[in-house]
């Protein structure tokens, strides 16, 4: 028997645990330059279900994440991004990355579902905890009270575009947000019927 075959990895999502596992991966890494090199402020991946979408946000997390630059500097040895130009590669670990899943927000009315939410974005924010040295007394405020679930409804509608310019603010750089499974909450909302309530809140929230 062959020890050495790589194995399919059936079910996995994590681009970094995949690669660091040595598991089969059908090399996608060419969408990275093909997004820097497309100049759009907004892209949108629509693909059917298990077709890699989450798997590609991992990957775009793991490139461009400068707080995992160190960690990740031989993460993409031998992958095709690796061919692109030096311009290309300068890019990778050079952004603050916000990444979020929403695909666990369902819920059967909108109060719990906003209690989710709530609950995804204080962990957002524990995640991105260091900002807060550059924040100010009213922004630190707000910030705790996010980390405490019990900010006001308007302060989370806020709190993505808020946190985004909180990173740029101390990283000096332009921030990347990737969105997984963005519209999860509004097709429940549609279906259990409180669409009216989730749209007027992911509106701003997006």
């Amino acid at each position: 028997m062959n020890n050495n075959l790589k194995k399919i990895p059936i079910g996995e999502d994590d681009f970094k645990r995949l690669i660091e596992n040595n598991n089969y991966y059908v090399d996608k890494t060419r969408l990275i330059e093909d997004i820097l090199t497309r100049g759009s402020l907004v892209n949108l991946f629509p693909r059917p279900r298990r077709f890699g979408k989450t798997l590609t946000i991992s990957m775009l997390d793991n490139y461009f994440n400068i707080k995992k630059k160190e960690v990740n500097k031989n993460l993409f040895k031998g992958l095709e991004i690796e061919k692109s130009s030096k311009e290309i590669q300068k890019e990778k670990g050079k952004y603050p990355v916000i990444s979020l899943n929403l695909k666990e927000i369902k819920a059967e009315n909108w109060e719990l579902e906003f209690n989710l939410l709530k609950n995804i974005i204080s962990k957002l924010y524990y995640d991105h905890i260091e900002v807060q040295e550059v924040l100010n007394e009213t922004e630190k405020r707000d910030y705790n009270a996010i980390l405490l679930k019990m900010a006001d409804e308007a302060v989370y509608q806020l709190s993505l575009k808020n946190l985004s310019q909180y990173l740029m603010r101390l990283y000096k750089e332009r921030v990347i947000i990737l969105i997984d499974e963005y519209d999860a909450p509004i097709e429940k909302g549609y279906i259990e019927g409180f669409y009216d309530e989730v749209i007027d809140f992911m509106r701003n929230f997006f």
